[in-house]
């Protein structure tokens, strides 16, 4: 069974597409044999990427999947796009499945993959052009969830939509550790772009909580590193953790969670952590602005408009109000049951391939 995903990361784009395609191919090959009934034939799923600064191909050679690396000069067109992706393959097309995570590709470029693949996955959260796909991804939360993709995908799409569908790593399937009071964790994606990780610093600096333990985690692609590495290191309170594979446990054991939207949003909600958002990016807003409107967390603006000293404020006043961190955490947490998430998507995309095989 061959799967291919094709996805970008960059210090510019972020990690979080990377990072979800990256789970669904992990979960696609531990099912048992892709839903064949044969329980020999293995499950191959390939990376195509093109090879922008920041790109996580030794991440993805490092969970065990090959990483074909388009060229790092600007692609014209989807066509070309296409063209590139399907050199890269050769003998080894036509595919059973290509999955598309990518915000500059639409239908155009699906069109002209159809004929080198038996199916197409699509995973957005824009909803602001059309798709050729036999299966679309929203794990998004929005009030239009039901309606937002009507005229942009063909009448035999299957959609799965909202939070109950999202790419979550295994751990967070987990049994949870316990809550640790004032434990602060600090997380902006794994490039952090505009270094927010260093405005929070500032920020935390500003408490008169001295009890206070705080969780820094940054990515591969963060700039920053060096210097936000020496500067940990005269904060005995501090601890930074680099590229880790332990999220889930630091989000059971914070208190509070300091950080931007995307995934995020819910490995937070299925954790239960009450968290301060500070958006990065224009599509990160609609879904914030909801779930801050339903109470699962609070919204303080888009990157540009903060300084320390708000952020300061903010993180005071909900240490300081336990029904509303109460009510945060049980919000957020009704959101993404433990039952859903990653393996629902692993049962619909095992379904559409069994549906194909007859």
């Amino acid at each position: 069974m061959n799967i291919i995903f094709r996805v970008d990361a960059s210090t510019h784009i972020g990690t979080g597409h990377m990072a979800r395609c990256l789970t669904l191919a992990k979960a696609l090959v531990q099912a048992p044999a892709c839903g064949q009934p044969d329980k020999s034939v293995p499950v191959t799923c390939t990376f195509v990427c093109q090879a922008l600064p920041g790109h996580w191909q030794s991440t993805i050679e490092q969970a065990g999947f090959d990483c074909h690396l388009l060229p790092a000069m600007a692609i014209n067109n989807q066509l070309e796009d296409a063209a590139l992706t399907c050199a890269a393959f050769g003998e080894s097309l036509p595919a059973d499945l290509l999955i598309i995570d990518h915000y500059a590709l639409d239908e155009t470029f699906s069109q002209a993959m159809r004929a080198q693949v038996s199916h197409i996955m699509v995973i957005d959260d824009l909803a602001n052009r059309k798709h050729d796909c036999d299966l679309l991804l929203d794990q998004n939360l929005f009030a239009d969830m039901a309606t937002r993709y009507q005229g942009l995908v063909g009448p035999a799409t299957r959609q799965l939509l909202g939070p109950q569908y999202a790419l979550l790593r295994d751990e967070f399937y987990q049994p949870a550790l316990p809550r640790q009071a004032n434990r602060v964790l600090v997380s902006f994606g794994g490039a952090d772009e505009h270094n927010l990780t260093n405005l929070t610093l500032d920020a935390l600096l500003r408490l008169k909580e001295s009890a206070l333990q705080v969780d820094i985690v940054v990515g591969q692609s963060y700039p920053w590193t060096t210097a936000l590495s020496e500067r940990v290191a005269t904060l005995p309170w501090v601890t930074l953790h680099i590229h880790c594979n332990y999220m889930a446990r630091l989000m059971q054991q914070a208190s509070i969670m300091v950080g931007s939207g995307g995934t995020t949003h819910w490995e937070r909600c299925i954790t239960g952590l009450p968290g301060i958002i500070i958006t990065v990016a224009d599509n990160q807003q609609a879904t914030t602005r909801h779930l801050n409107m339903l109470g699962a967390c609070n919204w303080l603006g888009d990157h540009q408009q903060i300084k320390p000293s708000q952020l300061q404020l903010a993180i005071e006043a909900l240490q300081g109000d336990s029904l509303r961190h109460n009510n945060m955490s049980n919000t957020a947490r009704r959101l993404v049951p433990k039952s859903a998430g990653t393996a629902w998507v692993v049962d619909e995309i095992l379904a559409l391939i069994r549906g194909h095989n007859g």
